[in-house]
């Protein structure tokens, strides 16, 4: 009774939800409400959570969290207000609930309940493996040459972009596992189990041709490496590396008639779509520049705003292809300036946990990385407005805000945070 009680905690089941992320996928209904495989189990977390709280449990917001608390009452507020003024309640709710107020609730359980890096260096292993089993299957896809009629991955993903969105988490916390037994010597079981993994997520996201994955994956790791890098020539030899790396994968895509279309900037490649997109996506924020659309609006706008343009590319855009657009198109000016304000305060704490922390610089970077790449990939798409990948990110958040506040050469390890 008791190892069952041990195996159910509420640290152990965190771990299992971030696992099966990609089950958001499976959709179900609870007490007649929309939801998912995913959200379920983040109920179960919760819950779990408040058994192990009680009957103490009190919920109070540490001094040194008031900004980031203002930061998202902004974007709740936004999203709120947005839809209220758009009167699309139903869908729009909906993606307040799935995409922002769940994900947000188990971001705060993570953070409430991490004590040691080690935590957070298990749930990073976590989204990895997840990403790992993943691939795993996609590699049987690949056998069988399960693909789209463009020859790209997508598994069971609704796109290729999106298993490759996902995907970029896994790779880049895989990249700093194997990166860490390499120059730590340390060429153990581990490193193998590490590199085999980390190889299979390498092959799947290359499959996806998402080339805005590929890219941002460089930027995360090069402008991380910048920042985390105390030794000059190793600083530029692994920039060199990245920089070599990204250069043969267009090398080898440079015969694909993707890549053609973009060097040409052929009238029907994915670029010439994406500008038409963003410019009604630009039109519409313009006539609707405070309040917004609403959440879930885009399609039915964006359809609507045809009459000002050429014949689109592409009909079926539920989202701008912008994470700015996005936020500033269906939270109004309100959420849009919580978002990037939330965003200035999580790299300003992080920034600084990089001056005063050595044993745990490590996890400073693979958090540093996983976020920038995120907001690099916004240029090109939305990695935000899906269930598994708002998940994701009020994980990173999170796991970022709880490593900046201790200095990393505290011997006790502890996550220096005021008792709940």
């Amino acid at each position: 009774m008791l190892n069952l009680k041990k195996s159910l905690s509420t640290q152990n089941l965190i771990y299992f939800t971030i696992f099966i992320t990609p089950l958001y996928l499976v959709k179900i209904g609870i007490f007649g409400l929309p939801s998912n495989i995913l959200e379920l189990a983040i109920c179960v977390v919760f819950f779990r959570w408040i058994l192990e709280k009680y009957p103490s449990f009190q919920f109070k917001i540490q001094k040194n969290f008031y900004s980031n608390t203002i930061a998202i009452l902004l974007i709740f507020s936004g999203l709120f207000a947005s839809t209220l003024a758009n009167q699309n309640y139903r869908v729009g709710f909906g993606i307040i609930k799935g995409w922002f107020f769940i994900p947000l609730i188990f971001g705060l359980i993570v953070y409430k309940t991490i004590r040691t890096k080690n935590d957070i260096r298990k749930i990073l292993k976590c989204i990895f493996y997840s990403a790992s089993a993943t691939s795993i299957i996609g590699i049987f896809y690949l056998i069988s040459s399960n693909l789209t009629f463009n020859g790209r991955l997508q598994i069971f993903f609704l796109s290729p972009n999106h298993l490759a969105m996902f995907l970029s988490f896994g790779f880049l916390i895989g990249f700093y596992l194997v990166k860490e037994k390499i120059f730590k010597k340390n060429m153990d079981n581990n490193f193998i189990f590490y590199s085999s993994l980390f190889f299979c997520i390498a092959i799947v996201l290359y499959f996806t041709y998402s080339y805005a994955a590929w890219l941002s994956i460089a930027a995360g790791l090069s402008v991380a490496h910048i920042f985390s890098s105390k030794n000059k020539k190793r600083l530029l030899s692994a920039i060199f590396l990245i920089i070599a790396c990204v250069s043969l994968l267009f090398y080898f895509q440079f015969g694909n008639q993707k890549f053609q279309d973009l060097k040409n900037f052929s009238d029907r490649s994915s670029s010439a779509s994406r500008l038409m997109i963003w410019s009604s996506a630009w039109k519409i924020g313009s006539d609707h520049w405070f309040w917004g659309i609403g959440s879930g609006n885009f399609q039915t706008e964006y359809l609507e705003y045809q009459k000002y343009f050429p014949s689109y590319l592409e009909w079926a855009v539920p989202q701008p292809h912008n994470l700015y657009l996005a936020f500033w198109l269906q939270s109004g000016l309100i959420g849009f300036f919580g978002f990037i304000f939330l965003i200035f305060l999580w790299f300003r704490s992080l920034l600084s946990a990089f001056k005063k922390q050595k044993d745990g610089l490590v996890l400073a970077a693979i958090l540093f990385s996983l976020m920038l790449s995120l907001l690099f990939h916004g240029i090109f798409d939305t990695p935000y407005w899906k269930n598994d990948l708002s998940f994701l990110f009020w994980i990173i958040f999170f796991l970022g805000i709880s490593l900046a506040k201790k200095p990393m050469g505290d011997p006790a390890d502890k996550v220096s945070r005021p008792s709940d």
